[in-house]
Protein backbone atom coordinates (compact mmCIF):
# COMPACT_ATOMS: atom_id res chain seq x y z
CA UNK A 1 0.00 0.00 0.00
CA UNK A 2 2.96 2.53 0.98
CA UNK A 3 4.88 1.45 -2.21
CA UNK A 4 1.37 2.04 -4.36
CA UNK A 5 0.85 4.77 -2.64
CA UNK A 6 4.15 6.32 -3.05
CA UNK A 7 4.29 5.87 -6.66
CA UNK A 8 0.97 7.33 -7.41
CA UNK A 9 2.25 10.22 -5.43
CA UNK A 10 5.35 10.48 -8.01
CA UNK A 11 2.91 10.02 -11.15
CA UNK A 12 1.33 12.90 -9.63
CA UNK A 13 4.46 15.36 -9.23
CA UNK A 14 5.02 13.97 -12.23
CA UNK A 15 2.34 14.64 -14.27
CA UNK A 16 2.25 18.10 -12.51
CA UNK A 17 5.49 19.07 -13.19
CA UNK A 18 4.69 17.97 -17.33
CA UNK A 19 1.77 20.30 -17.45
CA UNK A 20 3.71 23.03 -15.35
CA UNK A 21 6.05 22.62 -18.20
CA UNK A 22 3.75 22.53 -21.09
CA UNK A 23 2.73 25.58 -19.96
CA UNK A 24 5.35 27.60 -19.70
CA UNK A 25 6.08 26.30 -23.26
CA UNK A 26 3.38 27.61 -24.22
CA UNK A 27 3.39 30.75 -22.39
CA UNK A 28 7.03 30.93 -23.60
CA UNK A 29 5.72 30.73 -27.18
CA UNK A 30 2.94 32.92 -26.53
CA UNK A 31 5.20 35.41 -25.47
CA UNK A 32 7.47 35.40 -27.98
CA UNK A 33 4.53 36.03 -30.96
CA UNK A 34 3.59 38.90 -29.40
CA UNK A 35 7.24 40.25 -29.02
CA UNK A 36 7.71 39.58 -32.89
CA UNK A 37 4.57 41.34 -33.53
CA UNK A 38 5.61 44.46 -31.44
CA UNK A 39 8.90 44.24 -32.90
CA UNK A 40 7.03 43.92 -36.30
CA UNK A 41 5.11 47.50 -35.15
CA UNK A 42 8.29 49.47 -34.37
CA UNK A 43 9.99 48.76 -37.24
CA UNK A 44 6.94 49.73 -39.56
CA UNK A 45 6.73 52.70 -37.63
CA UNK A 46 10.40 53.42 -37.99
CA UNK A 47 10.29 53.05 -41.86
CA UNK A 48 6.74 55.44 -42.04
CA UNK A 49 8.88 57.88 -40.11
CA UNK A 50 11.74 57.62 -42.48
CA UNK A 51 9.98 57.27 -46.00
CA UNK A 52 7.71 60.24 -44.85
CA UNK A 53 8.25 63.65 -45.42
CA UNK A 54 6.23 64.90 -42.42
CA UNK A 55 7.64 62.35 -39.35
CA UNK A 56 5.15 62.08 -36.32
CA UNK A 57 5.87 64.21 -34.09
CA UNK A 58 5.89 62.36 -30.74
CA UNK A 59 4.40 63.88 -27.51
CA UNK A 60 7.32 64.25 -24.70
CA UNK A 61 5.35 63.80 -21.00
CA UNK A 62 6.37 65.84 -18.56
CA UNK A 63 6.01 66.38 -15.13
CA UNK A 64 5.17 69.31 -13.06
CA UNK A 65 8.41 69.21 -11.33
CA UNK A 66 10.14 68.85 -14.61
CA UNK A 67 8.59 72.20 -16.49
CA UNK A 68 9.11 74.12 -13.30
CA UNK A 69 13.07 73.07 -13.65
CA UNK A 70 12.49 74.13 -17.79
CA UNK A 71 11.46 77.62 -17.09
CA UNK A 72 13.70 78.39 -14.04
CA UNK A 73 16.85 79.70 -15.95
CA UNK A 74 14.44 81.73 -18.37
CA UNK A 75 12.74 83.35 -15.47
CA UNK A 76 15.87 83.57 -14.03
CA UNK A 77 17.46 85.27 -16.65
CA UNK A 78 14.29 87.76 -16.91
CA UNK A 79 15.12 88.90 -13.35
CA UNK A 80 18.81 89.44 -13.58
CA UNK A 81 18.24 91.45 -16.73
CA UNK A 82 15.58 93.80 -14.32
CA UNK A 83 17.82 93.85 -11.52
CA UNK A 84 20.86 94.80 -13.96
CA UNK A 85 18.82 97.69 -15.34
CA UNK A 86 17.89 98.85 -12.17
CA UNK A 87 21.37 98.97 -11.07
CA UNK A 88 22.99 100.45 -13.87
CA UNK A 89 19.71 103.77 -13.48
CA UNK A 90 20.78 103.89 -10.14
CA UNK A 91 24.13 104.15 -10.95
CA UNK A 92 23.80 107.02 -13.66
CA UNK A 93 21.34 108.63 -11.05
CA UNK A 94 24.61 108.72 -8.93
CA UNK A 95 26.98 109.97 -11.78
CA UNK A 96 24.50 112.83 -12.43
CA UNK A 97 24.55 113.95 -8.91
CA UNK A 98 28.11 113.95 -8.58
CA UNK A 99 28.81 115.89 -12.23
CA UNK A 100 26.09 118.48 -11.29
CA UNK A 101 23.77 116.89 -13.93
CA UNK A 102 26.29 117.21 -16.76
CA UNK A 103 26.06 114.85 -19.76
CA UNK A 104 28.68 116.11 -21.62
CA UNK A 105 31.37 114.30 -18.78
CA UNK A 106 32.25 110.77 -20.01
CA UNK A 107 31.64 108.64 -17.36
CA UNK A 108 27.81 109.74 -17.64
CA UNK A 109 28.03 109.46 -21.38
CA UNK A 110 29.41 106.25 -20.29
CA UNK A 111 26.86 105.19 -18.31
CA UNK A 112 23.88 106.42 -20.60
CA UNK A 113 25.23 104.22 -23.36
CA UNK A 114 25.18 101.06 -21.25
CA UNK A 115 21.64 101.66 -20.24
CA UNK A 116 20.28 101.96 -23.88
CA UNK A 117 21.66 98.32 -24.63
CA UNK A 118 19.46 97.25 -22.23
CA UNK A 119 16.35 99.11 -22.96
CA UNK A 120 13.28 97.09 -22.67
CA UNK A 121 11.55 99.25 -24.84
CA UNK A 122 11.92 97.35 -28.49
CA UNK A 123 9.69 100.53 -30.69
CA UNK A 124 9.84 103.53 -28.36
CA UNK A 125 8.58 106.16 -30.57
CA UNK A 126 5.31 103.73 -30.79
CA UNK A 127 4.86 103.32 -27.22
CA UNK A 128 2.78 106.19 -26.39
CA UNK A 129 1.45 104.01 -23.09
CA UNK A 130 4.61 104.40 -21.69
CA UNK A 131 5.61 107.69 -23.01
CA UNK A 132 2.60 109.57 -21.76
CA UNK A 133 2.77 111.00 -18.41
CA UNK A 134 4.52 113.69 -16.35
CA UNK A 135 8.19 113.56 -16.50
CA UNK A 136 11.01 115.89 -14.65
CA UNK A 137 14.47 116.37 -16.13
CA UNK A 138 17.60 115.15 -13.88
CA UNK A 139 20.07 116.01 -16.34
CA UNK A 140 21.35 119.56 -16.85
CA UNK A 141 21.22 122.56 -19.31
CA UNK A 142 24.06 122.50 -21.35
CA UNK A 143 23.54 126.03 -23.23
CA UNK A 144 26.77 128.51 -23.65
CA UNK A 145 27.10 131.78 -22.13
CA UNK A 146 26.14 130.58 -18.49
CA UNK A 147 26.29 132.53 -15.72
CA UNK A 148 28.99 131.55 -13.34
CA UNK A 149 30.21 134.55 -11.03
CA UNK A 150 26.59 135.93 -10.17
CA UNK A 151 26.36 137.99 -6.92
CA UNK A 152 23.04 138.55 -5.75
CA UNK A 153 22.63 142.10 -4.43
CA UNK A 154 20.26 141.06 -1.34
CA UNK A 155 20.17 137.02 -1.20
CA UNK A 156 23.36 135.43 -1.08
CA UNK A 157 21.53 132.09 -0.96
CA UNK A 158 20.38 132.49 -4.70
CA UNK A 159 23.87 131.64 -5.35
CA UNK A 160 22.77 128.24 -4.33
CA UNK A 161 21.15 127.39 -8.05
CA UNK A 162 24.01 126.30 -10.40
CA UNK A 163 22.47 127.34 -13.77
CA UNK A 164 21.59 130.66 -14.60
CA UNK A 165 21.11 132.32 -17.48
CA UNK A 166 19.78 135.68 -19.18
CA UNK A 167 16.14 135.84 -20.08
CA UNK A 168 17.23 136.21 -23.82
CA UNK A 169 19.02 133.12 -23.69
CA UNK A 170 16.96 131.10 -22.54
CA UNK A 171 13.52 131.93 -24.53
CA UNK A 172 16.62 132.35 -27.66
CA UNK A 173 15.68 135.96 -28.25
CA UNK A 174 11.82 136.33 -27.79
CA UNK A 175 11.30 137.49 -24.36
CA UNK A 176 12.18 140.81 -22.41
CA UNK A 177 14.36 142.32 -20.83
CA UNK A 178 16.44 139.71 -22.73
CA UNK A 179 19.15 140.97 -19.55
CA UNK A 180 17.28 139.79 -17.29
CA UNK A 181 19.02 136.89 -14.96
CA UNK A 182 17.24 133.84 -14.10
CA UNK A 183 18.09 130.71 -12.54
CA UNK A 184 16.84 127.47 -13.57
CA UNK A 185 14.80 125.61 -10.70
CA UNK A 186 13.33 122.41 -12.37
CA UNK A 187 11.92 121.20 -15.98
CA UNK A 188 9.01 119.29 -16.41
CA UNK A 189 7.07 117.91 -19.54
CA UNK A 190 3.30 116.81 -18.94
CA UNK A 191 3.31 114.19 -22.30
CA UNK A 192 -0.30 113.35 -23.30
CA UNK A 193 -1.67 110.99 -26.13
CA UNK A 194 -4.13 113.38 -27.93
CA UNK A 195 -5.75 110.16 -29.88
CA UNK A 196 -6.30 108.59 -26.58
CA UNK A 197 -7.43 111.22 -24.48
CA UNK A 198 -9.14 113.90 -26.55
CA UNK A 199 -9.42 114.72 -30.34
CA UNK A 200 -7.08 115.68 -31.82
CA UNK A 201 -5.84 118.84 -33.00
CA UNK A 202 -6.94 119.69 -36.53
CA UNK A 203 -4.91 122.57 -36.58
CA UNK A 204 -1.42 120.54 -35.97
CA UNK A 205 -0.22 119.00 -39.08
CA UNK A 206 2.36 115.83 -38.64
CA UNK A 207 5.49 117.21 -39.97
CA UNK A 208 6.75 113.63 -41.21
CA UNK A 209 6.37 114.38 -44.97
CA UNK A 210 8.15 111.13 -46.31
CA UNK A 211 6.59 108.00 -46.92
CA UNK A 212 6.02 105.60 -44.09
CA UNK A 213 4.02 103.10 -42.70
CA UNK A 214 3.52 104.85 -39.10
CA UNK A 215 0.03 106.09 -38.55
CA UNK A 216 -0.69 109.57 -39.20
CA UNK A 217 -3.44 109.65 -36.25
CA UNK A 218 -0.47 109.33 -33.65
CA UNK A 219 -0.48 112.79 -32.05
CA UNK A 220 0.93 113.55 -28.60
CA UNK A 221 1.63 116.62 -26.75
CA UNK A 222 5.11 117.88 -25.99
CA UNK A 223 5.49 120.65 -23.67
CA UNK A 224 8.60 122.10 -21.99
CA UNK A 225 7.75 123.79 -18.86
CA UNK A 226 10.42 125.31 -17.01
CA UNK A 227 10.46 127.12 -13.20
CA UNK A 228 12.28 129.97 -13.41
CA UNK A 229 13.78 132.43 -10.66
CA UNK A 230 14.05 136.06 -12.30
CA UNK A 231 16.58 138.30 -10.17
CA UNK A 232 15.45 141.55 -10.34
CA UNK A 233 17.28 144.68 -10.68
CA UNK A 234 16.32 145.75 -7.16
CA UNK A 235 17.71 142.46 -5.81
CA UNK A 236 14.03 140.95 -4.94
CA UNK A 237 13.20 137.53 -6.94
CA UNK A 238 10.11 136.58 -8.47
CA UNK A 239 8.93 133.22 -9.63
CA UNK A 240 8.14 132.45 -13.18
CA UNK A 241 6.95 130.11 -15.05
CA UNK A 242 8.05 129.81 -19.04
CA UNK A 243 5.44 127.88 -20.78
CA UNK A 244 6.87 126.21 -24.85
CA UNK A 245 3.93 124.54 -26.28
CA UNK A 246 4.97 121.21 -28.23
CA UNK A 247 3.99 118.53 -29.95
CA UNK A 248 5.44 114.93 -31.08
CA UNK A 249 4.84 112.66 -33.77
CA UNK A 250 6.47 108.99 -34.30
CA UNK A 251 8.97 109.28 -37.37
CA UNK A 252 10.70 105.53 -37.20
CA UNK A 253 10.50 103.04 -34.23
CA UNK A 254 13.31 104.94 -32.18
CA UNK A 255 12.81 108.81 -33.65
CA UNK A 256 10.14 111.23 -32.67
CA UNK A 257 9.91 114.35 -34.95
CA UNK A 258 8.58 117.43 -31.87
CA UNK A 259 7.38 120.86 -33.78
CA UNK A 260 6.98 123.76 -31.26
CA UNK A 261 3.82 126.13 -31.58
CA UNK A 262 4.20 128.89 -28.70
CA UNK A 263 5.26 129.72 -25.61
CA UNK A 264 3.98 132.01 -22.48
CA UNK A 265 5.68 133.88 -19.65
CA UNK A 266 3.78 134.33 -16.95
CA UNK A 267 3.86 134.99 -13.34
CA UNK A 268 3.20 132.25 -10.84
CA UNK A 269 0.84 131.94 -8.41
CA UNK A 270 2.97 133.19 -4.97
CA UNK A 271 3.74 136.35 -7.15
CA UNK A 272 0.20 137.47 -8.25
CA UNK A 273 -1.06 136.46 -4.27
CA UNK A 274 1.33 138.90 -3.19
CA UNK A 275 0.31 142.66 -3.85
CA UNK A 276 3.99 143.70 -3.74
CA UNK A 277 5.32 140.91 -5.49
CA UNK A 278 3.09 141.08 -8.56
CA UNK A 279 3.81 145.22 -8.36
CA UNK A 280 7.35 144.37 -8.40
CA UNK A 281 6.53 141.94 -11.87
CA UNK A 282 4.93 145.00 -13.45
CA UNK A 283 7.70 147.27 -12.68
CA UNK A 284 10.10 144.83 -13.85
CA UNK A 285 8.35 144.09 -17.15
CA UNK A 286 6.52 147.10 -17.62
CA UNK A 287 7.25 148.66 -21.94
CA UNK A 288 9.48 145.74 -22.29
CA UNK A 289 8.86 145.42 -25.50
CA UNK A 290 7.51 148.78 -26.28
CA UNK A 291 11.57 149.95 -25.12
CA UNK A 292 13.57 146.82 -26.92
CA UNK A 293 11.62 147.76 -30.21
CA UNK A 294 12.96 151.38 -29.76
CA UNK A 295 16.90 150.33 -29.13
CA UNK A 296 16.68 148.26 -32.26
CA UNK A 297 17.74 149.25 -36.25
CA UNK A 298 16.30 149.57 -38.80
CA UNK A 299 18.06 146.72 -40.86
CA UNK A 300 17.21 144.36 -37.48
CA UNK A 301 13.57 145.07 -37.58
CA UNK A 302 13.02 144.44 -41.18
CA UNK A 303 14.84 141.04 -40.25
CA UNK A 304 12.56 140.02 -37.30
CA UNK A 305 9.92 140.74 -39.39
CA UNK A 306 11.01 138.67 -42.39
CA UNK A 307 11.32 135.81 -40.25
CA UNK A 308 8.16 136.66 -38.09
CA UNK A 309 6.20 136.44 -41.89
CA UNK A 310 8.08 133.51 -42.99
CA UNK A 311 6.84 131.48 -39.73
CA UNK A 312 3.16 132.97 -39.09
CA UNK A 313 4.86 133.80 -35.56
CA UNK A 314 3.14 136.95 -33.40
CA UNK A 315 5.84 138.38 -31.28
CA UNK A 316 4.99 138.70 -27.45
CA UNK A 317 3.83 142.61 -27.20
CA UNK A 318 2.88 144.83 -23.92
CA UNK A 319 -0.76 145.78 -25.34
CA UNK A 320 -1.34 142.11 -26.09
CA UNK A 321 -0.35 141.40 -22.28
CA UNK A 322 -1.97 144.71 -21.36
CA UNK A 323 -5.76 143.44 -23.07
CA UNK A 324 -5.60 140.13 -21.54
CA UNK A 325 -4.94 141.50 -18.39
CA UNK A 326 -2.91 138.13 -16.38
CA UNK A 327 0.38 139.91 -16.68
CA UNK A 328 1.70 136.77 -19.33
CA UNK A 329 3.36 137.51 -22.42
CA UNK A 330 2.37 134.94 -25.10
CA UNK A 331 3.55 134.07 -28.53
CA UNK A 332 2.39 132.21 -31.57
CA UNK A 333 4.10 130.27 -34.39
CA UNK A 334 1.75 128.62 -37.20
CA UNK A 335 4.76 127.38 -39.52
CA UNK A 336 7.26 126.25 -37.13
CA UNK A 337 10.29 124.18 -38.01
CA UNK A 338 10.64 120.24 -36.40
CA UNK A 339 12.97 118.61 -35.05
CA UNK A 340 13.34 115.44 -33.54
CA UNK A 341 14.93 113.16 -30.80
CA UNK A 342 15.89 109.51 -30.46
CA UNK A 343 14.83 107.14 -27.80
CA UNK A 344 17.77 105.71 -26.41
CA UNK A 345 16.04 104.06 -23.36
CA UNK A 346 12.43 103.92 -22.39
CA UNK A 347 10.79 102.18 -19.35
CA UNK A 348 8.11 103.16 -16.53
CA UNK A 349 10.14 105.45 -15.10
CA UNK A 350 12.67 106.81 -17.50
CA UNK A 351 13.76 108.05 -20.38
CA UNK A 352 17.01 109.10 -21.85
CA UNK A 353 16.60 110.72 -25.15
CA UNK A 354 19.54 112.23 -27.97
CA UNK A 355 18.71 115.70 -29.82
CA UNK A 356 19.21 116.62 -32.87
CA UNK A 357 21.99 118.46 -31.96
CA UNK A 358 23.55 115.44 -30.36
CA UNK A 359 22.52 116.41 -26.43
CA UNK A 360 21.42 113.99 -24.18
CA UNK A 361 18.68 114.40 -21.87
CA UNK A 362 17.89 111.99 -19.32
CA UNK A 363 14.24 112.31 -17.50
CA UNK A 364 11.78 110.57 -14.88
CA UNK A 365 8.50 109.83 -14.38
CA UNK A 366 6.42 111.01 -11.53
CA UNK A 367 4.71 108.70 -9.10
CA UNK A 368 1.10 110.17 -10.75
CA UNK A 369 1.56 109.43 -13.52
CA UNK A 370 2.51 106.21 -13.68
CA UNK A 371 1.54 103.75 -16.37
CA UNK A 372 -1.61 101.29 -15.54
CA UNK A 373 -0.79 97.60 -14.73
CA UNK A 374 3.02 98.62 -13.90
CA UNK A 375 4.87 98.28 -9.77
CA UNK A 376 7.73 99.77 -10.90
CA UNK A 377 8.81 102.31 -8.57
CA UNK A 378 8.61 105.92 -9.70
CA UNK A 379 9.88 108.93 -8.27
CA UNK A 380 7.45 111.69 -6.51
CA UNK A 381 8.04 115.73 -7.57
CA UNK A 382 9.95 115.98 -4.05
CA UNK A 383 12.33 112.61 -5.02
CA UNK A 384 13.58 114.52 -7.74
CA UNK A 385 16.39 116.52 -8.38
CA UNK A 386 16.02 120.02 -9.22
CA UNK A 387 18.73 119.73 -11.95
CA UNK A 388 17.29 120.08 -15.31
CA UNK A 389 17.43 120.28 -19.24
CA UNK A 390 16.13 122.20 -22.00
CA UNK A 391 15.48 119.82 -24.58
CA UNK A 392 17.67 120.80 -27.93
CA UNK A 393 14.67 121.30 -29.96
CA UNK A 394 13.65 124.37 -28.46
CA UNK A 395 16.95 125.71 -28.68
CA UNK A 396 16.92 124.89 -32.76
CA UNK A 397 13.39 126.56 -32.85
CA UNK A 398 14.19 129.81 -30.93
CA UNK A 399 17.34 130.04 -32.89
CA UNK A 400 15.53 129.98 -36.15
CA UNK A 401 13.60 132.98 -35.02
CA UNK A 402 16.10 134.92 -33.76
CA UNK A 403 19.20 134.00 -36.68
Amino acid sequence: MHIFSDNATTMCQTNHSTRSVSSMQRACSSSSSENEKNASIIRQDINHRLNSKHPRQEIVHTSNENNIDMCAPQKKQRLTESAMIESRKSMLRSLLTKHQGSTTHPDVQNAIMALSKLNPTSKPALSCSKLAGDWFTISAPEFPNRIKNFQHKKNHAATKHFHKYTLGRLSFGVFEPKGLVCSIVSMRSPVEHLSSSRPLDQSIHNPVKEPTDFPKNIQMTYPVIVDLIVHTPSGDDLHAIMHNEGYCFPQTDERVSVKFTGGTLSPQESVIADPMKLDLWKKTFANAYTKAQAQKGFATKLGESLIYWMLKMTAPSDEDTELRGDHSFKYDIQRSPVGYIDILFLDDDMRITRGNKGSLVVVERTTSSTPKNTTTATKTENDLTPIIKINDVVEAEYKSVIA
